[in-house]
């Protein structure tokens, strides 16, 4: 809540882009779903026929009226880093989840979620 808060603050928009179910994501967030931006929060359940995550982050900018290229998806799998380059997004890769590791090389990670802010605030500033 808190890295979500920050991000907030500092004039960034969020969305959500998951392949697990809204019944599973909203009671986990509970009040940090205060900062995601209603029109962007894409779950597996959303549509009837489930989309791609590359074309929810694509989607999500458009709705955001957002460039592709100043849009990052944070994520912990190496598909998450397919669907952020698919979708023409910058993709930040984090190692405390289950799927990439420090030793990843092939794209940008933060080690904790504090790191989170760190990385994209400077990059939202300078945009």
């Amino acid at each position: 809540t808190e890295m979500l808060a920050s991000l907030h603050t500092a004039g960034l928009k969020l969305g959500l882009v998951t392949s697990n179910t809204r019944s599973n994501v909203v009671p986990a967030l509970g009040t940090a779903m205060q900062f995601f931006d209603r029109q962007c929060l894409f779950f597996f359940d959303r549509y009837p026929e489930p989309k791609t995550k590359s074309w929810c982050l694509a989607e999500g900018a458009r709705l955001l009226g957002l460039e592709r290229e100043l849009c990052v998806y944070v994520g912990d799998q190496p598909a998450d880093a397919i669907a952020a380059k698919e979708a023409g997004v910058r993709f930040l890769g984090v190692t405390y989840g289950w799927g990439i590791s420090e030793q990843d090389t092939q794209f940008e990670t933060v080690k904790a979620v504090s790191q989170i802010a760190e990385k994209l605030v400077p990059l939202h500033a300078a945009a």
